[in-house]
């Protein structure tokens, strides 16, 4: 386990520009508002899963997204993602409805 998360840290030392975007977008909500002997209100633990859960979906697309992106500009495959989130949500296994999100994503900043 502990080889894998070197590895996942030495992969996301490299997408500085990234993680640094990342961190502007989580800052709001991050670490903070974490709560540390209190009592827990149910509902809004639930919609804190369910965040959670978004964000962690969001990280695994991004990080599938960008293994395609980097070999697609290795071998000058010039994929559009965003078409090729379209694509599956159409006719592959994954037809997650979050896949347009993603299209509608890529369209507005590829």
């Amino acid at each position: 386990m502990f080889s894998h998360l070197s590895l996942d840290s030495r992969f996301l030392s490299g997408l500085k520009d990234e993680c640094v975007e990342a961190a502007k977008v989580f800052k709001s909500g991050g670490l903070d508002n974490i709560l540390v002997n209190e009592k827990v209100e149910k509902d809004k633990l639930i919609n804190d899963v369910r965040q959670a859960l978004c964000a962690a979906k969001i990280c695994s697309y991004a990080q599938g997204m960008n293994l395609i992106h980097a070999k697609s500009n290795e071998k000058g495959w010039n994929l559009k993602l965003g078409e090729l989130a379209r694509i599956w949500k159409g006719g592959c296994i994954i037809r997650a409805i979050f896949l347009d999100r993603i299209k509608q994503a890529y369209d507005r900043n590829p």
